[in-house]
Parts: structure tokens; C-alpha cells; sequence
């Protein structure tokens, strides 16, 4: 299991995903739901309150989950990104140390916050303005960098679920500001290959595509060659150029020859297909810089 996260904050998993877990993706769902309909800032106190309970809620299960190493499909890291909560956190933080968000909640919440006074602690940090910015600030940066996480966070096995064409309302008439993907080195990682070497690989292949994430593409293939051949070496241990199979332990998962690596397959297979979807992205550049 990956280390423990402290109190209310979430470290990121320290090991790769062993696992696909359906209850992982249904918190990601209700977070990504939670939060985009959040962002809009909610027309009563009510729902603000209930709405930031399901996520703090929902935070905490995921957290468990992740430290668990648990992962979700590549079918939903792909189809639902994570969000964009940034503008929205740094709006937040505004409104608490201005006028400007004081008139705004007097305005929005003044009649509805009279009735609040008598509901007791559990509302206490949403019938003052400045708590009740900055109680929205800080789950907004929580749970946009907790989906974050998660997305990248993919099981090498997993179920093959059609989330392009599933119902979620809370997407139909809305733009969420969504994470870019287009410019991240794992995008070239996905889809995942039909194919692999030895049992160690899906699970190193993913775990590198997690690490990829923080990359941005590189300018020319030789620079991409270099990242992977660095990040190969960061995981296992091994340069990519190693001859022989070898066993790396964080990729073993349980049965024979579990954990083992290919680095054969590494350089006949991965590197080509990352090499090849990369030069994919360049052509309608170079098409452009030649017409």
C-alpha cells in the first residue's frame, strides 16, 4: 500500500495501481459532478452546505482508496477529465479578503443566512462570508487536485465501459473547464496497447503514463526517447538498453513471473508506439509551417 496521507490533506500514491476499483470511479463521478455544479457558485446556502459535505465525503473514500492503489479505467480518464478548479479556488480566495464578495453573499444569501443562524455549529462556516469563501476555497483545492490524481491513476485491466455516451447531467449544459490533456506526455500513452511482453508490463506502462502526466511533449522524438529512457530508469532501477528479463517488485501483483519486465518489448514495441502516435501529433504542425 502506498503511504498514508496526513490529516485532511492527500499525498500522492508512491506506488502503482494494482488495481481497478468501481468504487473509485463512482467517487470521481460524484466529486466531478459535486464540483463543476460548485464552481458555479450554488443560489442557496442550503445546497452550498450539502454540497460540500458530499464532497468532503466523498474525498475521504477516495483518499482511502488511493492509498489502497487502486485505479480507474482508462475509458474514464479519458472520456471525463479531471477539472479545472484553479480560477475558481483563486475567485474564491478573492471574495474572502474583499468587499466586493461580502456584497456578493449579502446579496446572493442575505434572507436564506437569518434562518441559518439557528441551525446550529454544523452551518457555522457558511453563514459568516469570509468562512464561507474560504470553506469553498479550500474543498474546490482539494477535490480539484484529489480528481487530478485519480485520472491519472489508470488500471492496466479494467473494464471497457462506453462513458462517451453516459448520462451525466451535469455535463449536458455546461463548458467545465477541464483539464488540458493535449499537452501532457501521457496523452501518448493511451490508448493502451493490445499487446503486451511480460506480466510486469501493463502495470509499469501505467504507472509510467502517471509520471508522464506532470511532463509536458517534448519539441523533437529524440527528446521524448530521452524522457521515457529516463523515467524506465527512475522505475525499475534499469536502463532501457538492458538485455535480460528482470523481475521489478512494485510491478508484482501476485502468480508466476509477476513483476517481470521485457525490455525487449520496451524497445521493439512501447518506444515505436509512443514514438509513432508523437510524430502523429507533429504532422499537422509541419503541415502547416510547409503550405
Amino acid at each position: 500500500m502506498s503511504k498514508a496521507s496526513p490529516a485532511g490533506h492527500l499525498v500522492g500514491p508512491d506506488l502503482p495501481v494494482r488495481e481497478y476499483s468501481a468504487k473509485l470511479e463512482e467517487v470521481y463521478l460524484n466529486m466531478h459532478r459535486d464540483l463543476c455544479i460548485m464552481m458555479e457558485i450554488p443560489l442557496t446556502l442550503d445546497s452550498a452546505s450539502g454540497i460540500d459535505e458530499n464532497m468532503v465525503e466523498n474525498f475521504y473514500v477516495a483518499r482511502e482508496l488511493l492509498e489502497q492503489d487502486f485505479g480507474i479505467s482508462e475509458s474514464l480518464a479519458r472520456t471525463i477529465p479531471a477539472l479545472n478548479s484553479g480560477p475558481y479556488v483563486a475567485q474564491c480566495y478573492e471574495w474572502a479578503t474583499t468587499e466586493a464578495g461580502r456584497e456578493m453573499y449579502e446579496e446572493t444569501y442575505g434572507e436564506e443566512r437569518k434562518t441559518f443562524d439557528t441551525y446550529g455549529e454544523r452551518y457555522l462556516d457558511f453563514i459568516d462570508p469570509v468562512n464561507f469563501w474560504h470553506r469553498l476555497r479550500i474543498t474546490g483545492f482539494n477535490i480539484g487536485r484529489c480528481l487530478r490524481i485519480i485520472q491519472t491513476r489508470v488500471a492496466p485491466f479494467s473494464p471497457r465501459v462506453d462513458h462517451a455516451h453516459a448520462n451525466y447531467f451535469w455535463l449536458e449544459d455546461r463548458v467545465p473547464a477541464f483539464e488540458t490533456l493535449d499537452d501532457r506526455l501521457d496523452f501518448l500513452f493511451f490508448p493502451l496497447p493490445d499487446q503486451w511482453g511480460l506480466r510486469g508490463d501493463p502495470y509499469l506502462f501505467c504507472h509510467m503514463a502517471q509520471y508522464a502526466a506532470t511532463c509536458e511533449l517534448p519539441k523533437i522524438s529524440n527528446g521524448l526517447q530521452s524522457i521515457i529512457e529516463s523515467l524506465f530508469m527512475e522505475l525499475t532501477g534499469r536502463s532501457l538498453e538492458f538485455a535480460e528479463d528482470f523481475c521489478c517488485e512494485p510491478y508484482a501483483v501476485g502468480g508466476m513471473s509477476s513483476g517481470y519486465i521485457c525490455p525487449k518489448w520496451w524497445q521493439k514495441e512501447a518506444l515505436p508506439l509512443l514514438a509513432a502516435r508523437f510524430d502523429a501529433l507533429l504532422e499537422p504542425t509541419a503541415t502547416k509551417s510547409d503550405a
